[in-house]
């Protein structure tokens, strides 16, 4: 295991994932509504035959541990609610299965996964589900993942994407429903209505906030992320960063008879198809929706930061890889790297690069929150009173067309000062579209290692040869050197081939080797995180073997 220390608060409500052997398909031309088909045609035909919608689910049978968990929750039925759901709701069920792609002739596997002509979104993770109306057009797109691969997640959000009834009891209860939830509110609410026109706008809600979109409610996926602005006058200005765009909202004439220092409002735009809904707190924590996705976040209090200021380094372990194609299956093993800086104005400001080399840069607020308001961002076990830092992590790649995301966590729970602070990363995901869009593809899509700590304070000048002497020097799982570390250097016994260098300032580290598979000279980039006693790395390989150029990633690591 790359990393040594476990932050127990950090870690997001599991779910056992039970042994499955996934839904029985059919083959058969003949289709009928609540039996899992392969028949694309078929099922289309009986969708528009018999007036009720269709539901395609994307999976990979063959290797994707979220698709036997979706199986699992929700299609194996353990408690009986999506037997009472179809029972309630008949639909078509279309089975589509990286595992069977002999099984799709007309259209194809790949014409599928492609969006079958624009019909629906590309697919770009495992288990994605396509909601489509009698008639063929798409109602609902998403993955079902973390709460929405649950049977209560799932069937919910069917439930809303198909018009349908919710089983009894009900299968996607609001949490946390608001003490007095609106009396059969308005079909066409105002456009930012204000909240009390008799009061005026706290002072004590002033101020500059930040936050994150999640994937599902409950869900830790990271989607986005979100600043705010409010002023005295009840000008509130709004940020949203979801995709490769930016969304600007403005909301005036914000009021309340509050004194506390809570206020809402809402914001609704037919024609730029955009509502958002925010409620803060009097500590000003804040919850809401945009269009329909939860988001949470915190007002800045500089004075909340002084725990966590300073230079950090941090390690990309890749864990997990779906979306990826034969016969390319571009798996990147190597390990990526962002280092952090904590100013005492709540900015953070990261840069790095990515197992492939993708350069990643950006800047952050600090959110500190009290460990009463984790469970509001899907984490359990915050202990009220301490807190909790943590950025959004959230930024295009590849000229827009994938994206870098995930919450980087800061803890500063084992000792007086930041020199012991740990850093941990919760929700990520890269997304790589790839160079080519038709015959072969490497594109891929990946989770980080989000097991233990990724990264720790980083103490400039620091005696190095207290953390790494007697290691070696791995590259692609092989050991290849011995690690020579004295007071602030670092090198290898080898010379120049492998050789090992270090910046004791930023505690980057370069070097070049030969790779144990093909014997081909690489230069490699990496990090040290001495506080682990760890170095993770990456080099490219190339792969003439296909229509273009692959560059396969390898990983190099400092270890004992």
């Amino acid at each position: 295991m790359f990393t040594k220390y476990v932050i127990p608060i950090m870690a997001a409500t599991g779910l056992a994932l039970a042994a499955s052997a996934y839904p029985f398909v059919s083959n058969s031309s003949t289709v009928e509504l609540n039996q899992w088909t392969y028949r694309y045609r078929e099922g289309m035909a009986k969708a528009a035959a018999s007036g009720r919608p269709a539901m395609l689910v994307f999976v990979n049978t063959g290797g994707c541990s979220y698709c036997a968990k979706l199986d699992a929750n929700v299609f194996a039925d353990p408690n009986g609610v999506w037997s009472s759901f179809l029972r309630a709701n008949p639909m078509v069920l279309i089975w589509v299965d990286q595992n069977k792609q002999s099984y799709y002739t007309a259209p194809t596997w790949k014409v599928l996964i492609d969006g079958n002509g624009g019909v629906w979104r590309r697919v770009s993770s495992y288990p994605e589900v396509v909601i489509l109306s009698p008639s063929g057009v798409r109602r609902d797109q998403f993955v079902a993942r973390s709460a929405l691969g649950t049977a209560s997640g799932f069937i919910g959000r069917v439930t809303n994407s198909i018009g349908g009834s919710a089983v009894n009891p009900p299968v996607n209860p609001q949490p946390n429903p608001p003490v007095n939830p609106p009396v059969n509110p308005p079909v066409n609410p105002p456009v930012n209505p204000p909240v009390d026109p008799a009061g005026q706008f706290p002072a004590q809600g002033v101020g500059a906030y930040g936050g994150v979109l999640f994937d599902s409610e409950g869900g830790t996926a990271v989607r986005g992320m979100i600043q705010m602005a409010a002023r005295s006058n009840g000008r509130i200005t709004v940020k949203v960063r979801r995709g490769s765009s930016s969304t600007t909202l403005r909301v005036s004439g914000v009021k309340t008879t509050a004194t506390d220092g809570s206020f809402e409002f809402a914001y609704s735009s037919a024609r730029r198809q955009q509502d958002l809904r925010i409620q803060v707190d009097p500590s000003g924590f804040f919850t809401g929706t945009f269009n329909g996705l939860p988001v949470a976040g915190r007002r800045t209090v500089k004075d909340d930061v002084t725990p966590f200021t300073g230079y950090y380094t941090t390690a990309l372990d890749v864990k997990e890889v779906s979306n990826t194609l034969p016969p390319v299956d571009n798996q990147p093993e190597g390990v990526g790297y962002l280092t952090l800086t904590v100013n005492s104005r709540a900015s953070v400001k990261y840069s790095g690069l990515l197992a492939d080399g993708t350069k990643v840069s950006g800047t952050s607020s600090l959110q500190v929150y009290d460990g009463a308001d984790l469970p509001a961002l899907g984490f359990q076990n915050g202990v009220k009173g301490r807190k909790y830092a943590c950025f959004v992590l959230y930024t295009p790649l590849y000229r827009k067309r994938g994206i870098v995301a995930g919450l980087v966590w800061i803890d500063a729970s084992r000792g007086a000062g930041p020199e012991d602070n740990l850093v941990y990363l919760t929700g990520s995901e890269w997304q790589y579209p790839g160079k080519s869009i038709g015959g072969f593809t490497d594109r891929f899509t990946a989770e980080f290692d989000d097991s233990d700590a990724i990264g720790a304070f980083y103490a400039r000048g620091q005696n190095l040869a207290v953390r790494y002497g007697g290691m070696r020097l791995y590259a692609d799982e092989e050991s290849v050197a011995n690690v020579i570390a004295s007071g602030t250097s670092i090198q290898t016994d080898t010379g120049l081939n492998p050789s090992l260098r270090a910046s004791t300032l930023t505690g980057l580290m370069s070097g070049k080797l030969r790779d144990p598979e093909t014997g081909v000279s690489a230069t490699y980039k990496g990090v040290l995180v001495p506080a682990l006693q760890v170095g993770g790395g990456f080099y490219l390989v190339r792969d003439n073997g296909f229509s273009y150029q692959v560059k396969r990633s390898r990983a190099v690591r400092i270890a004992e």
